[in-house]
């Protein structure tokens, strides 16, 4: 009985912070960008306007949207990145701030909880602590934010990067 009210009341201190996470992560990329003074010319033709382009299309013809996007996987900038984006710009609206907001929520926020698992891995004393410290330490770290705030999806390969490493951690003998 005590056991279940203790993990209840893990589970809601996790949920807690968690929420906590999201909601700083949007206020960092919300707040940046009301504060931005600049006009980023040299994005106009990558991810901000990819998927713009990717909602339109599927707002149009969604059958043909379906075969540019598998054709266009090819392109320098492929717009793979921007699929996960796609319903924020489309439920939101079409704006800087709603781009750069979702671009945090959908690759920063997995990524401060990838290190924060990796922490775990590293540091395997009071893991609940590690991994929420961890956590939130890394959205103050500011290549976590440079590619985002600039528009670009680049720290979502990080993520990627980031599970390599847990799984290269769970069997460093590489047996299976």
């Amino acid at each position: 009985m005590l056991e279940q009210k203790l993990s209840r009341q893990k589970i809601a201190i996790d949920l807690f912070l968690l929420t906590g996470l999201i909601l700083v992560t949007a206020a960092i990329a919300a707040f940046y960008i009301s504060n931005e003074k600049f006009f980023y010319a040299w994005d106009l033709g990558n991810y901000s306007n990819k998927t713009s382009e990717l909602v339109e299309n599927f707002r149009i013809a969604p059958e043909q949207a379906i075969k540019t996007f598998f054709k266009s996987l090819s392109d320098d900038y492929s717009p793979l990145p921007c699929l996960l984006l796609a319903p924020f710009i489309f439920f939101f609206g079409d704006s800087r701030i709603v781009y750069i907001v979702s671009n945090a929520l959908v690759y920063i926020v997995p990524f401060s909880l990838v290190m924060g698992v990796l922490a775990t891995k590293i540091i395997p004393v009071h893991s609940h602590i590690v991994f929420w410290s961890t956590t939130f330490l890394t959205l103050l770290i500011p290549p976590t934010w440079i590619s985002t705030l600039r528009g670009y999806p680049d720290i979502g390969a990080a993520v990627l990067i980031g599970l390599a490493i847990l799984f290269y951690l769970k069997d460093i003998t590489l047996k299976s």
